[in-house]
């Protein structure tokens, strides 16, 4: 019996690593049109810089020929910041938690968003304490989380004339907490306490296949955190996350 239990834990734990994998791999798919955009964007600009700083050179105007240059240079590192941060995560998480900085995941959660496009014109501010202490997690699947309640976000405030995500995080007694808050027509009543069911999305067919937030709630859990939604007093939505803190070892 000891045996068949061991067994079954390991078989669960294995089926949820395989569904946040196809989870991410989803999100990845969702933002591959933003991806495309973002990389050709850059290198349209390379290849005008370039052209140009030829004809600089041949003029003998060196100096605006270095400004080309030194622009081109700031481009392909903005690329590299595209494909490193997708390599990092599209790669299966490994299971080794370990203290994380928690602004420096929302941060590059949003670097991410950003620069493959897949938050449109929104507007994203992150605020936070200073020297916030450390969660214990796995870098990966935080960046994951954040990314989930990021784009989840900025679906909602689709069709906003003036749309906003302010992400906060602040340290209460031996947590962390992370707001996520958008200005979008906020959450059904009767949704609320479905939002974190597998398969639920109120997105249209192709739009999305309701893993997100679920497979959010599994990772923040297994942290021994908790996640929660609920409507703000100023229309949108907020999603709270509270995370325990890195506790310091007593000698």
């Amino acid at each position: 019996e000891i045996t068949e239990r061991s067994r079954t834990e390991d078989a669960l734990r294995s089926a949820q690593a395989e569904l946040v994998q196809t989870s991410k791999l989803a999100a990845l798919g969702q933002m591959s049109a933003g991806i495309a955009h973002e990389i050709n964007q850059p290198l349209t600009a390379i290849r005008s810089y370039a052209e140009n700083a030829l004809k600089f050179i041949a003029r003998g105007n060196e100096e605006t020929a270095t400004r080309n240059l030194q622009r081109i240079s700031e481009l392909t590192d903005r690329m590299g910041r595209i494909t490193n941060n997708l390599k990092t995560f599209s790669r299966r998480p490994e299971q080794d938690n370990h203290p994380v900085d928690v602004p420096k995941q929302v941060q590059t959660a949003i670097d991410l968003v950003l620069e493959t496009g897949r938050a449109g014109v929104t507007d994203i501010a992150l605020s936070h304490d200073d020297h916030v202490r450390p969660v214990i997690a796995e870098a990966n699947q935080l960046t994951q989380v954040f990314i989930n309640l990021i784009n989840n976000a900025a679906d909602a405030c689709q069709n906003i004339s003036d749309p906003k995500i302010e992400i906060s995080i602040t340290e209460r007694e031996d947590r962390v907490l992370v707001k996520v808050n958008d200005n979008g027509h906020g959450i059904l009543p009767e949704n609320l306490p479905k939002l974190f069911d597998p398969f639920f999305t109120t997105k249209d067919p192709g739009q999305g296949v309701g893993l997100g937030l679920s497979v959010t709630y599994g990772i923040v859990r297994d942290f021994g955190g908790t996640i929660k939604a609920y409507n703000t007093t100023t229309g949108g939505a907020c999603f709270e996350v509270r995370l325990p803190l890195l506790r310091d070892k007593k000698t």
